[in-house]
């Protein structure tokens, strides 16, 4: 017998999430400790769970996660999910109880429905990953959840989101090694997975919030964590603050100080310097000393560029969001606000506030990062992890290479 099935979308305004969409569906980001379809998975184990997403990038996540893309995979009942919403444990129960013909809907929006057998031809003759149009037919049953509708969202609310997935583990179980000489204040809050690793000399605070370090986690002497706070497998915190509402994702290298931000994974901030209230994607890496401001001297709001235009985006403190395989040289100042694209190299002490894909910033010009160059270094960047781009992947930053004039 088939297990129940459940499907991840993207909608039109997956996009918009530049520049960390660009190379991954906008349920893969990380939000608190989970992504969108990490937390759904945890939800219901039991279920069948498939992606509807943006050709190109659907394709390269298909195949580094092994998941079914497309809607040839998804069955008559099945339970379409909005990738943008964020919903705990209130937001999972009207998931497993709609019927065929209802639609969970969020602030008026449909966010799920579960489709029934007469509409799934119509979906699939859309041709779109979310056929909002037609889902807005549905009976409509009102749900609690919370819409990203920004890629800013993803850094103003990681800090609750942290304290609410946490409770997913067992708080004051400390299985890896704590070394004497670290100390660990509200150890009740604390979560230390069998594998880590916490060296004399470390300070982990979970007074403001809890703790969670999962297996393969190293913090070296002199690192202060202050909590909430994830770190996730085998990722190094080489000495400084690891501050309040920090995610660092799988496979990081951090040191110095970073606060309220979200790290994908596998990227490096391994010197000081100043990373406050932003988001970087996977494979960064931060030369020495590269600074985020992320409060304007007037305090007022921060403005930044998002989809074609600056925005003002309500929030006293934002930093950067820098997007996949982009990097900054040793004393780079990122001013509020500011986007850096894919694939981008920026030499310039202080660069624009946005910076696009596949650019070589340079201390007096830019010019394209060309993609005969881009792809060696990518696969030379990947290969430090003992990773290799998938031909999908290669396939998706070649594209977006060619969007951006490098070819």
């Amino acid at each position: 017998m088939s297990r129940p099935a459940l499907v991840l979308c993207e909608d039109a305004h997956a996009r918009t999430f530049h520049p960390l969409t660009d190379t991954r569906p906008v349920f893969e980001l990380r939000a608190g400790i989970f992504s969108a379809r990490e937390r759904l998975a945890r939800a219901f184990p039991d279920h069948a769970l498939t992606v509807l997403a943006r050709p190109g990038v659907g394709a390269a996540f298909a195949a580094t996660s092994g998941l079914a893309c497309g809607w040839i995979h998804v069955p008559d009942g099945a339970v379409l999910v909005n990738g943008r919403i964020l919903g705990g444990n209130e937001w999972h129960a009207v998931l497993g109880q709609l019927r065929p013909g209802q639609a969970a809907t969020v602030e008026g929006e449909v966010a799920a429905a579960r489709i029934p057998p007469k509409m799934r031809e119509r979906c699939v003759a859309a041709g779109v990953p979310w056929p909002a149009e037609l889902l807005a037919e549905l009976e409509a049953v009102p749900a609690a959840g919370e819409w990203l509708r920004h890629p800013w969202d993803l850094v103003s609310r990681n800090p609750d989101w942290i304290a609410r997935d946490a409770a997913a583990f067992a708080l004051g179980s400390h299985a890896g090694t704590v070394a004497a000489g670290a100390h660990l204040e509200r150890g009740d809050r604390i979560h230390l997975a069998a594998g880590s690793k916490v060296e004399p000399g470390c300070f982990l605070d979970a007074t403001g919030g809890p703790i969670v370090l999962a297996a393969g986690a190293w913090a070296q002497s002199h690192t202060r964590i202050e909590g909430p706070c994830y770190v996730g497998p085998n990722t190094q915190l080489l000495g400084g603050r690891i501050g309040e509402g920090t995610s660092l994702g799988p496979e990081c290298r951090i040191a110095g100080e970073i606060e309220e931000s979200v790290v994908q994974g596998y990227s490096n901030k391994r010197h000081h310097g100043f990373v406050g209230h932003s988001y970087l994607g996977e494979w960064v890496n931060l030369g020495a000393l590269t600074t985020t401001s992320d409060l304007k001297n007037n305090y007022g709001p921060v403005r930044m560029w998002h989809d074609g235009a600056m925005k003002d985006t309500g929030l006293m403190k934002l930093g950067s969001l820098v997007g996949d395989h982009s990097k900054t040289a040793i004393g780079t100042l990122l001013g509020t606000g500011t986007v850096v694209g894919v694939m981008s190299n920026v030499f310039r002490v202080s660069p624009p506030s946005r910076v696009g894909s596949f650019r070589w910033v340079g201390a007096s010009s830019e010019e394209a990062h060309r993609w005969d160059k881009a792809r060696a270094l990518l696969a030379t960047v990947m290969s430090r992890r003992g990773l290799r781009p998938s031909p999908e992947t290669v396939a998706l930053y070649e594209a977006l290479a060619g969007e951006a004039g490098a070819i």
